[in-house]
Order: C-alpha cells, then sequence, then structure tokens
C-alpha cells in the first residue's frame, strides 16, 4: 500500500478516476463504486486529499490508475477559509472505535431540503420565510378545518 496526497486537477466521473500533480507528473486514482458512491459528494477540483493506494496501477477505462483503498482526509482550501470535509480524527485500538468528522458540503443540506419539499430554498433567510408562510397556511386551515 501506498500513501499519497495532493490537490485533485481534473475528474473523470464516468470512469471514477481524479487526477493529481505529483512530483511533475499527473497520476491517475481509480475509485470504487461504493467508494464513489459515499465520497462523490466532496470530489471536485482544488480538493486536497490524502488517501491510501494499491501499489500496482491497472487499466481502468481509458486510464492507467492506482486504486484507492481509503481516504484519511480531505480539505478543501478557499482563500483564508478551510474546510475539512472529511478527516479519521484518531483511531483507539483499546477501544476498537474510529472517529469520523464528515462535514457536508454547505449548499448540500438546502438542495436536499429543496428536493424534499419542492420548493426551492436557497439559504437561512428563504428557509424561515417558507416556514413562516406554511404555519400561516395551517393556521387558517386549522379555522376551516372543522367544517370540511
Amino acid at each position: 500500500m501506498q500513501q499519497y496526497s495532493g490537490k485533485i486537477r481534473k475528474i473523470h466521473l464516468e470512469e471514477r478516476v481524479f487526477e493529481i500533480l505529483i512530483k511533475d507528473k499527473v497520476e491517475f486514482f481509480y475509485l470504487s463504486r461504493s467508494q464513489m458512491k459515499k465520497f462523490n459528494m466532496y470530489l471536485q477540483v482544488g480538493l486536497f486529499v490524502y488517501f491510501t493506494c494499491k501499489d500496482e496501477a491497472a487499466v481502468h477505462g481509458k486510464f492507467k490508475a492506482y486504486e484507492v483503498v481509503n481516504f484519511t482526509k480531505m480539505i478543501y482550501i478557499k482563500g483564508h477559509r478551510r474546510t475539512v470535509y472529511f478527516d479519521i480524527d484518531t483511531i483507539k485500538m483499546g477501544e476498537g472505535t474510529v472517529n469520523f468528522n464528515i462535514k457536508p458540503k454547505q449548499d448540500l443540506f438546502y438542495k436536499v431540503l429543496s428536493n424534499e419539499c419542492g420548493y426551492k430554498i436557497k439559504s437561512d433567510y428563504e428557509l424561515v420565510t417558507y416556514l413562516r408562510d406554511l404555519a400561516y397556511a395551517k393556521q387558517e386551515y386549522d379555522k376551516i378545518s372543522s367544517a370540511l
């Protein structure tokens, strides 16, 4: 197993491959279906990743890539702001536990909420406004519900 780290330069979604520049050479890394399902929401150009790979590269689609075994850290840095999406904080061998710190992308909450309720919500302000409108509609409905 080999340890790698670097900044993602490009992502090839169809092949589940991302590329990183390591020592002036572009290296390709392949994700299994289950890893892609778990980490796809975090993968983006500019993301710093720390991970372990198998020793031998294999052909995946049109790429010769190393297969990622596991990620240990994912960090996105924009300006002075640092967002840690994934980090294995500690492994306590005596207890048999692993603590994970996983943070979703900021806009993910609003995307899921919008999909679930059927209305486009992009911010806390829009959410509170929507809840206020729903509360008013429910109060009005409660007034006439016994007549229905």
